[in-house]
């Protein structure tokens, strides 16, 4: 059996001031894309991710590079720190998550 790795998707996401200018300028393939990156992240450590798999992840979704990259850059949506980068969203949304995994270890 496939194990799968959850993330709690908030209904409301999209009224996000930044969703909603990332909408207006992409479209429904720039929100699309967005998910695309929050799923990317959840798979890695501490959630954080390399800059540099934006090409794989917007060639596997056939999303040309400048598209992808804005949606990455241009909406305040994920903090970039060099190579690296992350989403407060999913940070806030796995909380619950880590909070419950921490008390188990206790």
């Amino acid at each position: 059996m496939r194990y799968f790795q959850y993330f709690p998707h908030d209904a409301e996401t999209r009224h996000d001031s930044g969703i909603m200018a990332l909408i207006e300028a992409e479209g429904a393939a720039g929100y699309g894309f967005f998910w695309v990156l929050l799923e990317y992240l959840r798979m890695q450590e501490n959630y954080i991710g390399s800059v540099s798999a934006i090409k794989t992840l917007g060639r596997q979704v056939k999303m040309r590079l400048p598209r992808a990259t804005r949606v990455l850059y241009d909406f305040g949506l994920f903090v970039i720190e060099g190579e690296k980068f992350y989403s407060p969203i999913l940070l806030e949304g796995m909380k619950p998550m880590e909070e419950k995994r921490t008390a188990k270890r206790s």
